[in-house]
């Protein structure tokens, strides 16, 4: 929360909580901690894995949605 409150992108894989639940928790969370809900929308960039079962079950498809979404939104690590 920190980084994405400065505007730093960020990638969030989730492979237990389906996106729209995560990014109902990330907005709370933020919430909780005074940053605006604008920086989670704009600077967290959710890879949805718990949804696709591709992404799950094949590594190679993970790792290539991972690299395109970090090029993409020219992503921090």
């Amino acid at each position: 929360m920190k980084r994405a409150s400065e505007n730093d992108v960020l990638i969030f894989v989730t492979v237990e909580t389906p996106a729209p639940f995560l990014a109902m928790s990330l907005k709370e969370r933020a919430k909780a901690l005074n940053i605006p809900e604008n920086k989670v929308d704009q600077n967290i960039i959710i890879i949805d894995a718990a949804s696709y079962q591709t992404l799950r079950e094949n590594i190679q498809s993970l790792f290539d949605t991972l690299a395109y979404a970090i090029r993409k939104y020219k992503a921090s690590f």
